[in-house]
């Protein structure tokens, strides 16, 4: 917000999935985050930070805002140019006037007021989806809740970078009974 840059940097593309993951790591309740297996979609290094903590704000408000006993769902969609991600939180929601304040303010970022700090999240998701031409938009879950959708335009993707590993899936394995 102040415009320093905190932080860790990265050198190299990121997988999605792994931008997810760092993010859901950075809140409180990162038990309850889903994260996507999306192995194919890389972010660019130099918007890998940023994309972290925009999207650790918006699953640190669907965990604030939602039943603790209840998951919150990231998926991710490939559209070749662009890859959007939706956060599906199981809250109480927000009425049609708080969705179209929240996304007004998404984009069209105001200063910061003492009567919005209890909002200042949604600032700074603004302020870093403009600084990387990124589209969030907040709407209704189709159970409740509240959605957060993100699409990354395709200047933030790369291709599977040179040399980039596989991960392995380890599955638990049957211990072995000494003889």
């Amino acid at each position: 917000l102040a415009g320093g840059e905190p932080g860790r940097r990265y050198a190299q593309p990121v997988v999605l999935t792994d931008v997810v993951r760092t993010a859901a790591a950075e809140i409180e309740a990162y038990a309850r985050v889903d994260a996507p297996a999306a192995e194919d979609v890389w972010v660019a290094a130099h918007a890998v930070r940023d994309i972290v903590h925009l999207l650790a704000e918006l699953l640190d408000n669907a965990t604030a805002f939602s039943p603790p006993h209840t998951r919150v769902r990231v998926l991710i969609q490939d559209d070749g140019d662009a890859a959007t991600l939706s956060i599906i939180d199981s809250g109480i929601g927000m009425s049609d006037e708080q969705i179209a304040e929240a996304n007004r303010r998404l984009t069209q970022p105001i200063h910061l007021t003492s009567d919005l700090v209890g909002t200042m999240g949604l600032l700074v998701v603004a302020r870093l989806a403009a600084r990387h031409g990124v589209h969030v938009r907040l709407g209704r879950g189709p159970m409740g809740g509240t959605i957060a959708e993100v699409r990354l335009p395709g200047e933030l993707l790369v291709a599977t970078p040179p040399g980039a590993v596989p991960r392995l899936r380890l599955r638990p394995t049957t211990p072995v009974r000494a003889i």
